[in-house]
């Protein structure tokens, strides 16, 4: 079992006190293996789905985002492909770095860092996690403990990347 602790900065966590967020070996092959079949094909395409249900639900969100602001949000916005394409290059290093969770907590930490410079509000964190999860499912129609793995992966991603925005 990994366990993670939620604790100060991305690239200090070795303390065992704090909130701590488990994936378990299953939670582990579940993830990878959910991933695996959601890359078959196009992942740009499938992954928008997230910001269309992003936006669907926090319309006022889009002034966060260049790409939102200058064009429509659909596939021929060349800016947006990009977006959603570094967004789930970034899922997919959580992915394959789940044996170092260690360094994944401080690139997630530094996105955290990032996003409080663009001026995004961290309430946005939950509504992204919980778009994501509706972009895996929209394709691979996964089953609630693949759900309940990708909640606890992406609750990582979410935690870290605040403590990294209240830092900034």
């Amino acid at each position: 079992m990994t366990t993670i602790y939620n604790m100060g900065c991305g690239s200090s966590h070795n303390g065992t006190t704090g909130s701590e967020t488990m994936l378990t070996k299953e939670d582990e092959e579940l993830i990878r293996t959910s991933w695996a079949e959601f890359k078959k094909g196009d992942v740009v395409m499938d992954g928008m789905h997230m910001y269309f249900r992003f936006f669907e639900t926090n319309p006022e969100a889009k002034e966060f985002f260049g790409f939102a602001k200058e064009g429509e949000v659909n596939a021929e916005n060349a800016k947006f492909r990009a977006h959603v394409k570094n967004v789930f290059d970034i899922v997919g290093g959580a992915v394959d770095g789940m044996d170092n969770i260690t360094e994944v907590k401080g690139i997630c930490y530094d996105l955290g860092v990032r996003h409080k410079a663009y001026g995004v509000p961290s309430k946005y964190f939950k509504v992204v996690g919980n778009s994501l999860i509706y972009a895996l499912d929209k394709k691979l129609r996964m089953d609630s403990n693949t759900k309940k793995a990708w909640v606890r992966l992406y609750s990582i991603i979410e935690s870290e990347a605040k403590k990294g925005m209240a830092a900034a």
